[in-house]
C-alpha cells in the first residue's frame, strides 16, 4: 500500500484591528483598501491521522484546543527541532490542508492580505513532485 500524505501549511499572523484607516476627502471611497499582513510559517507540525476534512469548516484557528484537535507536534532533535511557538492570545493560525496523495507536495504561502471587507486572502503556490512509495 502506498504511503499517503496530507500536505498542509499553517500561517500565523498577528491579530489586527480590522478597522480600515480613516478616509480623506481626496481618496476615492470606491477603491479597495487592502493591506499586507505580516505572517510566519509554523514549522514542525503534522496533521493527525484522525483528522476528518469536515472538521475544518473555517481555515482560521483562533485557539490552542482547536489547533491541537487537528495538528500534532513533529519535534526532532537539534537546535531547530522544536515546533514554532503559537501564542493564540496574539496570533491566529490559518490552516491549508490538501487531500491525501501519494505525490510529494510543497505548499508555499506567498502573500496574506487584509481586504476592505475585513476578510483575509491567502495566496499560495502548490508544487507537485514525484510519486512517493
Amino acid at each position: 500500500m502506498n504511503n499517503l500524505f496530507l500536505t498542509f501549511a499553517v500561517c500565523l499572523c498577528t491579530i489586527l484591528s480590522c478597522t480600515p484607516p480613516s478616509k480623506e476627502k481626496s481618496i476615492d471611497t470606491t477603491a479597495a483598501l487592502e493591506a499586507d499582513v505580516p505572517y510566519l510559517i509554523a514549522n514542525k507540525y503534522f496533521v493527525k491521522n484522525i483528522f476528518q476534512k469536515d472538521q475544518l469548516k473555517n481555515p482560521i484557528i483562533a485557539n490552542q484546543t482547536d489547533f491541537d484537535n487537528i495538528f500534532g507536534m513533529a519535534t526532532v532533535m537539534g537546535p531547530d527541532g522544536k515546533p514554532t511557538d503559537i501564542n493564540f492570545d496574539e496570533q491566529i493560525a490559518i490552516a491549508v490542508i490538501l487531500d491525501e496523495t501519494d505525490k510529494e507536495m510543497e505548499l508555499q504561502p506567498e502573500k496574506l492580505i487584509l481586504l476592505n471587507n475585513n476578510k483575509l486572502k491567502l495566496d499560495y503556490k502548490i508544487t507537485i513532485g514525484p510519486a512517493m512509495t
